[in-house]
């Protein structure tokens, strides 16, 4: 009817018992994690001990039971009360090898490494500067997860990324930084052009500016529907207008069309529009 005392020392488990016979030849220490619906692990300890430590399979934050009988020739005695002790969390590392590819210029891919598996869940971070303090998002992942595809993000930017692991002791501390930077790509097509001729020989031009990474945007002037072009007029980015005033002529009809330019290269033309000066 006696119960064994338990103890954590060391991340082990230490059972220990009253030896109450004296014809013993060894001790049977049961383990369970369900009460003993089902036995989890069982083993030996040679007779006239009273007490043998723990340390196989142990899980952190896993409630676990025992009970000791003692055995010999004759048979097995009745087993001590079951007795139940908890594993307690330990703060786990850190992740390992943070690695980011940008896969297209709206998916980045990421691996690491789990240092230990003792894990309830990882924090991946992504900023948009290398201190974290813009463009914050966390990004909440399963345990025992080593790969995670970042389909939230958009071309010609940089991107910083860091994880942790946690549990119930708390969170390790952050994997190193690893730095992506997503291709940039065409910019989209300008909108249709809106042209207004005003009777001091100026024309003003308008157009939709749907892209976010242009350059600048070329407008361009034909009296010929672009057989030639007469002029060409650099806007620098996120203007949408543009006034024309340069030799001008009355009673000429005029034709423009606009595209949007950056590094990687040109949009397609809006459609041409023409126009007549008063």
């Amino acid at each position: 009817s006696l119960s064994p005392s338990l103890a954590i020392t060391q991340g082990k488990v230490k059972v220990m018992w009253r030896d109450m016979s004296d014809n013993e030849q060894a001790f049977l220490i049961e383990r369970s994690k369900d009460a003993f619906l089902t036995i989890d692990r069982s083993f030996t300890s040679r007779n006239n001990t009273i007490f043998v430590l723990d340390a196989t399979g142990l899980e952190q934050g896993t409630n676990y039971f025992y009970r000791v009988s003692a055995y010999n020739v004759i048979g097995t005695s009745a087993p001590t009360v079951i007795t139940e002790i908890f594993m307690p969390w330990k703060v786990p590392p850190k992740p390992l090898n943070l690695l980011g590819t940008a896969i297209s210029d709206t998916q980045i891919d990421l691996t690491w490494v789990d240092a230990n598996g003792a894990e309830l869940a990882f924090e991946l971070q992504r900023a948009s500067n290398a201190r974290f303090a813009s463009g914050l998002v966390t990004i909440p992942l399963a345990s025992n997860t080593t790969s995670y595809s970042d389909t939230s993000v958009i071309h010609g930017r940089t991107y910083y990324y860091r994880i942790r692991a946690v549990n119930g002791a708390g969170a390790s501390a952050y994997s190193a930084v690893t730095t992506v930077n997503t291709p940039q790509i065409i910019p989209d097509d300008p909108g249709p052009v809106g042209l207004a001729p005003t009777r001091n020989r100026i024309i003003n031009i308008s157009w939709v500016d749907r892209s976010d990474n242009e350059q600048n945007f070329v407008v361009e002037r034909s009296r010929d529907q672009f057989i030639t072009i007469d002029r060409s007029i650099t806007v620098r980015a996120n203007l949408n207008f543009v006034a024309d005033n340069a030799g001008l002529i009355s009673g000429q009809v005029y034709f423009y069309r606009v595209k949007a330019v950056n590094q990687v290269g040109s949009s397609n033309y809006t459609e041409i529009q023409s126009t007549v000066l008063p």
